[in-house]
């Protein structure tokens, strides 16, 4: 079966680098499915789900938008604002950032970009909360592959 080269870069590091059967991601028109031989593409990433499938297991990402590319030969690049696995996310913290932007959204007086900052920490939050609340803590890892050491 053919298969997906995937390269997830953050500016501090290389997440992963390997290959997948699918990809599913969050972008700015909405969820798309990548397949081998999926035609070229670029696209917006917003905050969102990266579901990485290989051999019936799953690896799920939180990705802090950024951009996509599907190269021939069935190569993706995602250059990610920011990216944490599963298991780096943390209930608690999310849904506290998620009440500090709501309150400051409600109460403070802001400019315009703080406004804009402000809410894309709050859709960041959501994202993150939304989830570690659909699939717990814990990926259902890959075969073979050890979810801690991916990187």
């Amino acid at each position: 079966m053919s298969s997906l080269h995937l390269k997830l870069v953050t500016p501090e590091q290389v997440v992963f680098e390997e290959e997948f059967d699918s990809l599913t991601v969050d972008t700015a028109l909405g969820q798309i499915t990548i397949l081998p031989q999926h035609a070229f593409l670029v696209s917006a990433l917003v905050p969102g789900e990266l579901i990485a499938r290989k051999d019936g297991g799953e690896q799920f990402v939180h990705i802090s938008g950024g951009f996509l590319t599907v190269e021939p030969g069935s190569r993706v690049t995602i250059l990610a604002d920011a990216a944490e696995r599963i298991h780096e996310l943390d209930e608690k913290r999310a849904q506290e950032a998620v009440a500090r932007a709501k309150r400051a959204l409600a109460e403070e007086k802001m400019s315009a970009e703080e406004v804009a900052e402000t809410e894309a920490a709050l859709s960041r939050s959501l994202s993150r909360l939304q989830i570690v609340r659909r699939h717990g803590r814990r990926s259902r890892s890959v075969p073979g592959q050890d979810v801690e050491t991916i990187s």
